[in-house]
């Protein structure tokens, strides 16, 4: 029982001390990254691949935005007395109405792959025949 007691007290104060001495991360802010992605895109100097990759990233960052916009209007709707379920159900809603456009980026950048490697399979081919 000693030793149970022992490594429990120790479990417990190195998880405390951990999550205490644990560095904060630093994550940019949405807007910053869709300001840096479009200073990149303006100058120009980009590989084709890139600038697809770029501007694709933008505008699922610009949606992602949107959505995140809609849910926190949302929510600030329900007020303070929401249950968790409430809440839950207005960013199911949100999702939803939103779901159609998320799957409309997906399904372009699945098509520029596809059409970026057709492209260079095709390319391959003539330079092996020249």
């Amino acid at each position: 029982m000693k030793y149970l007691t022992t490594l429990l007290a120790f479990v417990l104060t190195s998880t405390a001390t951990f999550a205490v001495d644990r560095p904060e991360r630093h994550r940019p802010r949405t807007d910053a990254m869709i300001e840096r992605i479009k200073a990149a895109l303006d100058k120009g100097e980009l590989s084709e691949r890139r600038q697809a990759y770029l501007e694709h990233r933008l505008s699922y960052l610009e949606l992602h935005k949107e959505i995140r916009t809609a849910v926190r209007d949302a929510i600030a709707d329900l007020g303070d007395d929401a249950t968790r379920v409430e809440r839950k159900a207005a960013m199911e809603e949100v999702r939803a109405t939103f779901s159609d456009q998320l799957q409309d980026l997906k399904d372009a950048r699945r098509d520029a792959v596809k059409k970026r490697r057709h492209r260079r399979g095709a390319d391959e081919a003539d330079g092996a025949e020249g």
